[in-house]
């Protein structure tokens, strides 16, 4: 009698198990309208970060820690380690170091693959091909390839199932170098101080300007 209850327990269990299976399912279109919906709503994005820079050839990792801001169409970038260096992209790219006292100013199309997280979905959606991957009971990951493009083989993004804010974003290039970032501390429309998107440097500063076409007023003001 024992053995029949056990056996009809152990029955109703992988009922329960496979049909949680079934309505748990999620399509990576589901989760990409779930994705673009949120971030949608974002206009004031801002988080810790981690970045770990993987060179193939020398077998060599490098990794940096520091803050990220979003609003609108602005992003900076300010890291702690290395301490004094800031990227700050609002249509050009400044890359500033404190400690050198320079500033190197780059049109954006000649970055190579300088994102905010949620572009990778503009960048690489529509020209990739893609697979969903169920990556642990807290996050999905999307793989995409893309087709023919000059600087990423592969791009991997990590979405958190509760709220689908992206907490990893990779990108991996032809000759098999990488680049991660893992986000952490997220704070989501919550308004910071505009501030760190400053970009006028001091006086002593050494400015080098790769632009092809730079304006005529000082974009520095």
């Amino acid at each position: 009698m024992l053995m029949v209850s056990n056996n009809r327990f152990i029955l109703l269990l992988l009922i329960f198990v496979v049909s949680y299976g079934l309505s748990s399912a999620i399509t990576i279109d589901e989760v990409y309208q779930q994705l673009t919906a949120k971030y949608d709503t974002i206009e004031y994005f801002a988080a810790s970060f981690t970045q770990t820079n993987y060179w193939k050839i020398q077998d060599r990792l490098m990794e940096s820690q520091g803050e990220i801001y979003i609003a609108n169409q602005k992003m900076a970038i300010i890291f702690s380690s290395p301490p004094g260096q800031k990227m700050i992209l609002d249509e050009t790219l400044y890359l500033i170091n404190e400690v050198e006292r320079t500033m190197i100013i780059t049109d954006m199309e000649h970055t190579g693959g300088l994102f905010k997280p949620n572009d990778i979905i503009d960048l690489y959606w529509n020209q990739s091909a893609k697979e969903l991957i169920v990556d642990n009971e807290d996050t999905y990951k999307i793989v995409m390839i893309p087709e023919d493009d000059l600087y990423t083989a592969r791009a991997e993004m990590i979405i958190r199932r509760s709220d689908f804010i992206i907490v990893g974003v990779s990108y991996e290039d032809h000759n098999k170098n990488r680049v991660d970032f893992n986000f952490h501390d997220e704070r989501v429309n919550q308004r910071f101080d505009m501030s760190v998107f400053n970009v006028t440097p001091d006086k002593d500063y050494t400015i080098i300007d790769n632009r092809i076409n730079i304006p005529q007023e000082n974009t520095l003001d």
